[in-house]
Order: structure tokens, then C-alpha cells, then sequence
């Protein structure tokens, strides 16, 4: 089974570990809000980071959910990492970031 995390813990973020927990194998959540990441990681009994590149190392398949200007950065990140990627809408505040991705 696919090893899967969520970079972002808001709203959208909560809702994509609330599924993977249930239908996949959450392994572990990341978020800058320590209070944040901590209580959802908490909730699905989880790995929790600060350092989303640490909650990389541990996973095959990510879904970004971190504020639309980070998407480019943070899902850049990932797939030099080898990782599979699921990115929130909108893609990119940009057009151009968002070909790059794809």
C-alpha cells in the first residue's frame, strides 16, 4: 500500500489526511503551525513535521495543501524527491509555474 502524507494542515489539508486515514496508509502530516500539525497528527495517530521535507523521506504519494503561493515550492520539492504529487486547486498563481509542474 501506498505510503501518502499531507503538507498543509488547514481545512483542505485536515480533509485529505481524513481520507487518507481512512482509506489509505496515512504515514505522517506537516505543517508550520506546530499547534496545528501536532493536533492533527494527534487525531490520526501519526507522524507530525514542521519540516515537510522530512515528512518526504517517508512517503511515496504527498498531497500539497499549504497556501496557494507556496504550491510551486513546496510541490517542486517533492517531485525532485521521487514523489508522487496531489496538488489543491487552483495549481499555481501563475500559469507558467503550473506548466512546469505538469
Amino acid at each position: 500500500m501506498l505510503r501518502a502524507g499531507v503538507i498543509g494542515v488547514g481545512s483542505m489539508g485536515q480533509n485529505h489526511a481524513r481520507i487518507y486515514h481512512e482509506n489509505a496508509n496515512l504515514v505522517g502530516v506537516a505543517d508550520l503551525d506546530k499547534e496545528a500539525v501536532k493536533k492533527v497528527g494527534e487525531r490520526y495517530n501519526t507522524k507530525y513535521y514542521a519540516d515537510y521535507k522530512k515528512l518526504l523521506k517517508n512517503v511515496d504519494v504527498v498531497s500539497i495543501a499549504v497556501p496557494t503561493g507556496l504550491h510551486y515550492k513546496v510541490s517542486m520539492d517533492a517531485i525532485n524527491a521521487g514523489k508522487h504529487v496531489l496538488i489543491e486547486k487552483p495549481i499555481c498563481n501563475h500559469i507558467r509555474d503550473g506548466e512546469k509542474l505538469i
